[in-house]
């Protein structure tokens, strides 16, 4: 056996490192520095290539049967050829850029992300969290240099308190700069900065996508510098941008403006994303209209601090779930979609006639929550109604997979009354049900509740959810 002791060696840009650092179910690989697309693509092809040879994959399986990457971030670093080289020091105004464009464009912060997104995810935001932080980021990019005259360690002083998490862990922001020029020591006067809001993609070809998305995004800033002026998006932030739809649309602005700069870059090099993190959960035809049901991100918040048998911990709440409802030719004024009952608050998109909205939903019930009474939902029963008569035009039910759930389980079920006109009075009760054998994900039914009629209800518009139908807050 070989033994090996001793201690690292000290930070230097001669020194090409790969790093295999164990971690929690996965293995995290620090490649050395690429100084073109065509290195980094031969060194993305043998790390993958000779991983599967050992038996890993860059994805896992999850527990209702869906294939998703590992887990861990595939954290991009950028700099130049040397230190002193390093255009975020000769050109502050390229740094400034990013920030405020990667701010202007949330598809940049969630669409490649895992699911532990949000304040308290591994790469938040610097407007989440903090009521403050977007409007002291404004002055502190307002006051940046445009060049190199006033000091390499300027950018470092004026952001390192607003590119951190909620907790201020500076080592955890989304887009880091711990290593670009620090005084306190020279280890850390690198001339890097690392984005951290990539999911380890499960093969070469879409890590290397990744990194080319972030290469022209680069180039196109430095022909174009981006407008310093952040937006706030306010609640929407976990609203709009949290559904899939809103997000590749976000997207395809983000292509068309490296287009206009004159890079040759193709919405279509992105759908495998789209596909693998946001899976379509099922498809239904209803007439001359088309539902589309897919999975959407929530939000998992961290929780306060308890004590078990291995120490002090805090738990994650994953308890709630969020999926998109697309309808193509739906018609504000004729149709109405009710979910369990309650109107889905429907939004146009950009494509003429399609109309999308979310369903947040509490999904099983953790040892730990932060709602520990409101009970779950087992099932999603989506209506499409004639907004005039209340027929329904038909529907669709999602059962989703729910980690504590076996056998028999109460669903919630339309009860079909007569008045005494004759007339259905559907009512929502407890019914108790067998699930119905389980997908990937859950189970998708091309039928809803079943009713010919349904009583239409009334809109309710909510400032901070104006594009999701909240079954966990009461009516």
């Amino acid at each position: 056996p070989v033994l090996l002791e001793g201690y690292e060696p000290p930070e230097d840009h001669r020194l090409r490192r790969l790093t295999i650092e164990p971690d929690a179910g996965i293995l995290r690989v620090a490649l050395p520095v690429s100084d073109s697309t065509a290195d980094l693509s031969t060194q993305l092809a043998t790390l993958y290539r000779d991983a599967e040879s050992t038996g890993l994959q860059a994805e896992r399986v999850a527990n209702d049967g869906r294939r998703q990457p590992p887990g861990g971030i595939a954290e991009i670093m950028l700099g130049g050829p040397t230190p002193t080289e390093s255009p975020f020091l000769h050109q502050p105004q390229l740094l400034r850029s990013l920030i405020a464009y990667w701010q202007q464009h949330p598809s940049l912060s969630y669409f490649f992300a895992g699911p532990r997104v949000g304040p308290s995810g591994t790469a938040p935001r610097p407007d989440e969290g903090r009521d403050d932080a977007l409007y002291e980021l404004e002055i502190a990019l307002a006051r940046m240099p445009l060049d190199e005259s006033r000091g390499p360690w300027v950018p470092d002083r004026a952001l390192r308190h607003l590119l951190a998490d909620p907790a201020g862990d500076i080592r955890k922001a989304e887009i880091r700069i711990d290593q670009l020029y620090s005084p306190d020591r020279s280890s850390a006067r690198q001339g890097l900065i690392a984005i951290r809001s990539f999911e380890t993609a499960p093969d070469a070809r879409l890590a290397l996508v990744q990194s080319l998305l972030l290469r022209t995004l680069m180039a196109s800033l430095a022909h174009r510098p981006a407008d310093p002026r952040l937006a706030d998006f306010g609640p929407e932030l976990h609203d709009r941008f949290m559904l899939p739809g809103p997000l590749w649309e976000d997207l395809q602005e983000v292509i068309r403006d490296l287009q206009q700069t004159g890079f040759p870059i193709r919405a279509e090099w992105f759908e495998p994303f789209m596909e693998r993190r946001f899976p379509i959960l099922g498809r239904l035809p209803i007439g001359d209209a088309g539902l589309e049901l897919r999975s959407a991100h929530e939000p998992w918040p961290v929780l306060s601090e308890e004590v078990t048998a291995g120490g002090v911990t805090r738990f994650i709440d994953s308890a709630n779930q969020r999926v998109q409802v697309e309808i193509a030719g739906f018609i504000p004024g004729r149709h109405v979609l009710v979910c369990n009952g309650l109107r889905v608050p429907m939004q146009p998109t950009r494509t003429r006639g399609r109309f999308l909205a979310g369903v947040r939903y509490k999904a099983w019930n953790p040892p730990s929550s932060l709602h520990p009474t409101v009970p779950p939902v087992y099932s999603l029963v989506f209506d499409l109604l004639d907004a005039r008569t209340g027929e329904v035009l038909g529907g669709c039910t999602w059962f989703p997979a729910h980690p504590n759930l076996y056998g028999t389980v109460a669903v919630p079920t339309l009860i079909p009354d007569v008045d005494e006109t004759g007339r259905e009075q559907p009512h929502w009760r407890p019914h108790p049900a067998a699930l119905p054998p389980w997908s990937p994900g859950g189970r998708f039914l091309e039928f809803g509740s079943g009713a010919r009629y349904l009583p239409i209800p009334e809109e309710r518009v909510r400032s901070r959810t104006r594009y999701v139908l909240d079954l966990t807050k009461p009516l």
